[in-house]
């Protein structure tokens, strides 16, 4: 924020306003530091005073619905009331204008019309800020220390004004107060009758403030979240299931993931979703000594890496599976043979669904099981996109590299009828043990390499995938 200049009078309460995410200017014109908006302070000191709890605290967006950036929401909730009554449009509706009104900052700025966007909204350690050049992932200590400093700048710069901002600036140094069961709704995304019903039950434990909130460090309030979209019976059922981990020492997986982490960083962390995880599959089967062409028995590799794995049947059948690293529970995978459904006659480790979800999980456990984010992962749950992505990737391609995959299609003489790609899936499908979804998808990929687009007749094959 910059001084406005009237004559020779500085405007105590309008400043020139330049947002900036990883040093580049993202608002109110991408890549421009000499674009401003003129704002009047207030008006932004009262947006943070009023909206500071869910801005650190909430990451799920209303209706369970899980956009790719900020600005799909509207999108996605108009296609969702397509198929709704009318009264229950009318009040979603209402609950997505008090959404927008928190987390989409421009709407703050009283007097403008058809400002650009300005999204700010939580996403584990960091914070996504998506203005009209697209998201920006900033960590998120670095961004609520910028908001930070920017209310106190502004508090200082009103207490100029006398009396007049007393009550604004001192909203701002408390900004921080309230009750745990708040605290505790926003981090879990349940509305407070229910949270208040689970605390009582032992199942949840409010935080002690709003930094403790905030440290997104305790397993069970993780995985409210990540259920939240879920009928409440349903909630509880996953938190006592999660309860039901005790915390196992797995020196391996220990020494997997710091080896995982150091090579995404160093190698991945610029890649797309899927490319990251089919970089750390390689790298993955690479530690585990695994020939490019190996099978892979993932229950095996989940057990010697130290999981404690269960598979049982649970409810709600809408959870294919759960995995759980924190200080108190796991690492842990539970996989629902209620949800991964067979259609053979063949034992649960063999079949291919249950393996590609393990494998999946396996990711979560390797990648981001020391990011506060992915701690809990409630298979079907409220993950955000990009992390599912990069989990599905991964999966697959530990399973079934995309380069194997159009090497059996290479020695079945490169067919492109629907039977003979039909037949590679079935050799594909019981070479390595996975789905068709998933042997189709890699060899889409793997043959993509050799120059060849099979799309078009692999989704007429197997159309969702």
């Amino acid at each position: 924020m910059t001084d406005v200049i009237e004559g020779e009078m500085r405007l105590m309460t309008t400043c020139a306003l330049t947002v900036y995410a990883d040093d580049i200017a993202v608002w109110p014109v991408q890549g421009d530091d000499e674009a401003s908006l003129e704002i009047q302070i207030d008006d932004l000191l009262a947006h943070l005073v009023e909206y500071w709890k869910p801005l650190v605290l909430r990451q799920t967006y209303p209706f369970g619905l899980n956009p790719k950036r900020p600005s799909d929401l509207g999108y996605k909730a108009r296609r969702r009331w397509d198929d709704l009554p009318e009264e229950q449009v009318t009040a979603e509706d209402e609950e997505l204008e008090t959404f927008l009104d928190c987390h989409e900052i421009s709407r703050c700025f009283a007097g403008y019309f058809d400002l650009p966007p300005l999204w700010i909204i939580r996403s584990g350690d960091h914070m996504l800020v998506e203005a009209s050049g697209g998201v920006v992932s900033v960590p998120f200590d670095a961004a609520i220390a910028s908001l930070v400093a920017a209310g106190d700048q502004i508090a200082e710069r009103l207490a100029e004004g006398g009396e007049r901002w007393s009550d604004l600036a001192n909203a701002w140094k408390a900004r921080d107060d309230g009750e745990g069961l708040v605290f505790l709704s926003w981090a879990t995304s349940l509305d407070q009758k229910l949270a208040q019903s689970l605390a009582d039950d032992g199942l949840l434990e409010a935080p002690q403030s709003l930094a403790d909130a905030a440290n997104d460090n305790d397993e069970l309030r993780l995985a409210a979240r990540m259920a939240s979209a879920l009928p409440p019976e349903q909630v509880r059922t996953v938190l006592q299931l999660v309860a039901g981990f005790p915390k196992v020492e797995a020196p391996r997986l220990v020494a997997l993931a710091a080896a995982s982490r150091s090579y995404f960083d160093e190698t991945l962390v610029a890649a797309r979703p899927f490319e990251q995880g089919e970089g750390l599959a390689d790298f993955v089967r690479e530690q585990l000594s695994l020939k490019s062409n190996e099978a892979v028995d993932i229950f095996s590799i989940v057990e010697q890496l130290g999981v404690d794995t269960h598979v049982q049947a649970v409810e709600p059948r809408s959870l294919d599976a759960l995995a759980v690293y924190g200080r108190k529970h796991g690492p842990a995978i539970l996989l629902n043979t209620e949800a991964i459904d067979r259609k053979f006659e063949i034992a649960f480790k063999d079949a291919g669904r249950a393996r590609v979800t393990l494998a999946h999980e396996l990711c979560h456990l390797l990648i981001d099981g020391g990011n506060a984010l992915s701690a809990v992962d409630v298979l079907g749950g409220l993950m955000p996109l990009s992390i599912e992505q990069r989990a599905r990737a991964f999966g697959a391609q530990l399973l079934l590299p995309s380069s194997v995959a159009a090497n059996v299609w290479i020695d079945m003489g490169r067919p492109r009828s629907r039977a003979g790609l039909v037949e590679t899936l079935d050799q594909l499908s019981q070479l390595y043990t996975v789905t068709h979804s998933v042997a189709a998808w890699k060899l889409e990929h793997g043959a993509r390499a050799h120059g060849e687009n099979l799309e078009a007749m692999l989704r007429s094959i197997v159309p969702n995938r």
